[in-house]
C-alpha cells in the first residue's frame, strides 16, 4: 500500500498554486482553501458563496461523516476569497464545477505518483502541528 505524506516545503505549496492559477484563478483558490482549511474536496464543492461571505469561519456538515464542523478562514486566506467572490451572488458555487467528478487541480495532483488529494488535509496538520499557521513566502 502506497502512503502519502503532507507538503513539508511552504514553497512547494506556493509553486503548486502559481502553477493551478495558470490554468484558473478558482483552481487556485480551491487549493489555497483546501491547505488553510483543510477540509475535503467534497466538503469545499458543496459551499455556497453566502457561507465564506463576511465570515471568519466556515460551518459545514461533512459529507463523510455527517458531522457539524466549524473552520476558521485564515487572514491571509481572507482577501484572496473576498477578490475572488467580489461580483458574485450569495446563492452561486463558490467552486462551480464544470463536471460533476474530480476538479481539474486534484487531477494536477494526480499526476505527481507521490501525490494524492489527501495531501491537502495532511499539509494541513503538518503545518499546525509544526506552529505554522500562516504560510508566507
Amino acid at each position: 500500500m502506497n502512503t502519502v505524506e503532507p507538503i513539508r516545503d511552504i514553497n512547494t505549496v506556493w509553486d503548486i498554486a502559481d502553477y493551478l492559477r495558470e490554468k484558473s484563478e478558482r483552481n487556485k483558490i480551491m487549493f489555497l482553501f483546501g491547505i488553510y482549511v483543510g477540509i475535503r474536496v467534497s466538503d469545499i464543492l458543496s459551499l455556497k458563496v453566502r457561507d465564506v461571505r463576511d465570515m471568519n469561519y466556515v460551518s459545514i456538515r461533512e459529507m463523510k461523516t455527517g458531522k457539524e464542523k466549524r473552520f476558521p478562514i485564515n487572514e491571509e486566506l481572507r482577501p484572496l476569497l473576498n477578490r475572488y467572490i467580489k461580483g458574485k451572488a450569495d446563492y452561486e458555487p463558490l467552486f462551480p464545477s464544470r463536471q460533476q467528478n474530480r476538479p481539474s487541480w486534484t487531477k494536477s495532483l494526480a499526476l505527481m505518483p507521490e501525490t494524492s488529494t489527501s495531501i491537502r488535509t495532511m499539509t494541513t496538520a503538518y503545518l499546525f502541528m509544526k506552529g505554522k499557521p500562516t504560510m508566507r513566502r
